[in-house]
């Protein structure tokens, strides 16, 4: 689990804000926003859609947060949140969208 400096809350959910970058990897869409502080902060959506049982989406959860707390000092400062359209392959694309985060920011 991140620590809560680097969880989005509800309410950033609740205004309207344009991406500053937005791409798909995978079954993982990345919209990176620009920081309301100066620490990278990040939400992870799965839909009910995605997976009907409240267990697995927990657990792509937890998989997509371990993920990113493993890489959380390289990542750029946004505010970042993934959506998750599927269920396959969810750790590889995850690396893949943490890394073509990284390559955008540096452009």
């Amino acid at each position: 689990m991140l620590p809560k400096k680097n969880r989005l809350t509800a309410a950033f959910f609740r205004t309207r804000k344009q991406p500053v970058i937005s791409f798909v990897c995978g079954n993982i869409s990345v919209r990176a926003y620009l920081p309301q502080t100066n620490v990278f902060r990040c939400a992870v959506v799965v839909p009910v859609k995605t997976a009907k049982k409240a267990v697995v989406r927990n657990q792509i959860r937890r998989n997509l947060y371990g993920a990113i707390q493993q890489n959380i000092l390289t990542l750029p400062v946004y505010d970042v949140v993934f959506f998750v359209s599927g269920i396959d392959a969810i750790k590889g694309n995850t690396t893949a969208a943490i890394q073509k985060l990284l390559l955008r920011d540096k452009k």
